[in-house]
């Protein structure tokens, strides 16, 4: 029944028309019940297919993915600022995604960049000038949530937990 339930959404899904427009920018999750978790960007994803034990990602370099349905815990949908397993070296992202006490910011452009932290509302949380990519920015004051952090133009978002 489980499995039913999750190949029904998946399939629900994909044929809404929001997903065809945030496709290029946006990554499958699939967390795995070993607590593994494997990204696909979307914009490298030819097609998402189901047998009765199997989920195949069919990728455009003609490579395909399969994990078995029975090792899959949760599937998702969203950007991946903040991942861990980000293969790409040169993503700006933030980590470690929840955090608690503290969280670094990866690939930072430049020697020096100011860091705005947002809360949900849109209302300033913190902002700091970083030294370099590696410097630790400390958000124990902050209240548990969600937060946009900007820094450039570009915005990422973590948890504080």
């Amino acid at each position: 029944m489980k499995n039913k339930l999750l190949i029904s959404g998946m399939l629900l899904l994909l044929t809404c028309p929001i997903f065809q427009k945030v496709r290029a920018q946006n990554a499958i999750f699939i967390r795995l019940n070993n607590g593994n978790q494997n990204s696909v960007a979307l914009n490298s994803l030819n097609k998402i297919t189901f047998s009765s034990t199997n989920l195949f990602l069919n990728l455009t370099d003609a490579s395909t993915s399969t994990f078995a349905i029975s090792d899959i815990s949760k599937i998702t949908f969203g950007t991946s600022s903040g991942v861990s397993d980000i293969k790409d070296e040169t993503v700006l992202s933030v980590y470690p995604n929840p955090a608690s006490d503290f969280i670094k910011i990866k690939n930072l452009a430049g020697s020096e960049s100011l860091i705005t932290i947002y809360r949900i509302d849109g209302a300033i949380a913190l902002q700091k000038t970083i030294n370099n990519e590696n410097q630790t920015i400390d958000i124990s004051g902050l209240s548990n949530g969600l937060y946009l952090l900007q820094t450039s133009n570009k915005t990422l978002k973590f948890t504080k937990r």
